[in-house]
């Protein structure tokens, strides 16, 4: 144990960590994507609107995808489970002093998937990224419309266009789409 970590809490689950981080002052939280009840995505969004301690990701993933939702969702480091401890000293040390710390894999993966969502949503207007998110998140055209302030005519023209834009032939694919390039 590195002398300078000085108290060490453990959960087994997602809720165990909100849980954790409610009931004691916590410098930085290490943070599995694979748990049970609810998944390191899950309590990464749940600290979105709040400042939480700042969070490395520990994960056996060295998916792209993974390790941009998890940056996007504001983790500072990024990690694989085999890294060796010198490693995850350096990680730790890095984000408790206020920088971001991802292995060198994460940062090309990162950077690879910065540049090719900057790609894909060069394509869209923001009414249509507007759109887009919501048809994502299950909502009708109407509801769209009430929602954005435009009427269901604008709405469905902007899905027309998203349709032909991405080469989709229905919703499910539209959403599909979105899931693949990280626009829901």
């Amino acid at each position: 144990m590195n002398p300078k970590i000085s108290n060490v809490s453990e959960a087994i689950n997602g809720l165990e960590v909100l849980e954790l981080v409610k009931k004691q002052k916590c410098d930085i939280i290490l943070l599995d994507i694979d748990m049970p009840e609810m998944n390191g995505f899950e309590v990464l969004k749940h600290f979105q609107p709040i400042p939480a301690p700042p969070i490395i990701v520990v994960s056996f993933s060295e998916s792209g995808n993974y390790i941009f939702q998890s940056y996007e969702l504001g983790a500072k480091g990024y990690v694989l489970k085999g890294c060796d401890i010198e490693e995850l000293y350096e990680a730790i040390s890095s984000v408790v002093n206020g920088s971001t710390y991802f292995t060198p894999h994460a940062q090309k993966s990162l950077l690879l998937s910065m540049g090719n969502k900057l790609k894909t949503t060069e394509k869209f207007n923001s009414g249509e990224l507007d759109v887009l998110k919501l048809v994502c998140h299950g909502k009708s055209s109407k509801e769209i419309g009430d929602l954005l302030n435009i009427s269901k005519r604008t709405v469905d023209s902007r899905r027309i266009s998203l349709l032909k834009k991405t080469s989709s032939l229905n919703t499910a694919e539209l959403v599909s789409y979105a899931n693949r390039n990280g626009l829901d």
